[in-house]
């Protein structure tokens, strides 16, 4: 089965097999729409995959075995979640080489990263979300945009004594056996209509902390209708000229008490709150490999117009200069 017959809901589970590297690379660059290099660990002959892949609107939930197994995914457009259901596994990222245990933790593999992994005999789970669908969600659940790079302060390994990650390991094994099961009746169609947008909201929550807190934030935010109103339009506006005076004029109370409550709500003043909004904007920029603006370009837009007054607030509130996230993040 193609990369293309998953796009069709008739045809959202694909289940392949291999005991041989040349066909398991075949099979699942097919399955995946890139190519994957794969190989035996030690023994060809104890070479064995099997794999069963359900697609969940754009995401794509999937069920693996192996013995044997050495797999390299390349930088792709997606993040993936992985976590190991039975044995343990070794994969190296980067500069670094690191282990997952099941029932123990998991992690989450960025997608501009190549990942070796080492899959002895193991059973895994794995959740293939693209970004441009995570981005869109952490947009959905917060109100607000997801501004600079979705990539600055991603997740890559986590706790599954964590609740957030305990949940979202949960909800992938409930899901995948659901399906599996409804497919067997002709309904599995139905059940992954219903499914795609729990797994979706909570792989965007555990992909971005930033995205968990302000979610859990909501939550618990019992401040006055008003002071949220200042907190939104501060945050929304923030590269802008903000007149403080004015805003609470128009909320119709004075300057006195729109910072008493701000400071009662939030542990902080409306100005340090749109200070910080600004310094994390400039933060997203910096650290957006991408973007082709100068320090001083990125500054006077996220409402910097003094370069000294941005480099010692950044300085004292990342630890570095602009110049060095910049740096940095270019390579």
């Amino acid at each position: 089965m193609g990369h293309s017959d998953l796009q069709k809901p008739a045809l959202g589970v694909a289940t392949i097999q291999a005991k041989t590297p040349e066909a398991a690379a075949k099979r699942l660059s097919v399955l995946f729409g890139q190519d994957l290099s794969v190989s035996f660990l030690e023994n060809k002959d104890a070479f064995r995959l099997r794999c069963t892949a359900v697609r969940l609107g754009k995401a794509v939930l999937v069920a693996t075995e192996t013995s044997d197994v050495f797999l390299r995914r390349p930088p792709s457009n997606a993040a993936l979640v992985f976590v190991p259901l039975k044995g343990s596994i070794s994969y190296k990222m980067g500069d670094g080489n690191y282990s997952l245990a099941a029932g123990r933790n998991g992690a989450i593999w960025p997608p501009f990263e190549t990942v070796d992994m080492r899959l002895p005999q193991a059973m895994s789970l794995s959740l293939h979300l693209p970004m441009a669908v995570a981005a869109a969600q952490a947009e959905r659940l917060t109100g607000l945009p997801f501004s600079g790079t979705p990539f600055h302060g991603m997740v890559t390994a986590f706790d599954l004594s964590d609740p957030l990650y305990a949940t979202l390991a949960r909800n992938m094994k409930l899901i995948m056996s659901e399906i599996l099961a409804l497919e067997a009746t002709g309904l599995g169609q139905l059940a992954r209509a219903g499914y795609d947008e729990t797994l979706q909201t909570l792989a965007t929550a555990a992909l971005f902390p930033a995205v968990a807190r302000k979610i859990n934030a909501a939550g618990r935010d019992t401040s006055p209708p008003p002071i949220r109103k200042a907190r939104d339009y501060i945050k929304a506006h923030a590269a802008e000229p903000v007149e403080l005076s004015r805003l609470a004029a128009s909320l119709g109370m004075s300057m006195r008490t729109l910072q008493d409550n701000f400071k009662k709500s939030y542990g902080c003043s409306p100005r340090d709150y749109l200070m910080e909004c600004r310094l994390e904007n400039a933060r997203d920029r910096l650290t957006l490999a991408g973007d082709a603006a100068s320090v001083i370009e990125i500054a006077m837009d996220c409402g910097f117009p003094d370069h000294g007054q941005f480099s010692s607030k950044y300085r004292a509130r990342y630890g570095e200069l602009p110049s060095q996230t910049l740096k940095r993040a270019r390579g």
